[in-house]
Parts: structure tokens; sequence; C-alpha cells
């Protein structure tokens, strides 16, 4: 795959999950809740390509003391 068309991609993937980080924000900012700072700056993490989407799991599972049955 030609390098642009890498550096596209990724641009789109990044725009992608941002809409839809804004999109979640904003559903639960109408539901009267408001996301937990750590909750947002991982997830920004995630938006930026920084961490997968296991990782973030991985996060909200330990900080919440979830387990395994429950992913």
């Amino acid at each position: 795959m030609p390098e642009a068309s890498v550096g596209n991609s990724l641009a789109a993937e990044k725009m992608r999950r941002k809409k839809a980080y804004d999109s979640a924000i904003a559903s639960v900012g109408l539901e009267g809740f408001k996301v937990p700072k750590e909750y947002a700056d991982q997830a920004q993490r995630f938006v930026n390509g920084e961490i997968d989407f296991d990782v973030l799991g991985e996060f909200l599972h330990k900080r919440f003391g979830l387990d395994e049955s429950q992913r």
C-alpha cells in the first residue's frame, strides 16, 4: 500500500473514532451524566491511535472492577 494511502487510511480511522467518541460523550451528557476525566483521557488516547480497543477495555475493566465474564 502506498505511503499516502496508509496516511489517508489512518486519518480516516482517527476521524471515525473521533466522531464515535463525540457522539458517545454527547449521549452521556444528554442523559445527565458526565464522563470521568480519567476515562476521557484514555478514550482520547484511543482516538489518537496510541492504544487499541483492547487496552481501553482493559482499563475500564480494571477501573470498575469487572471480571472477564463481563467483557
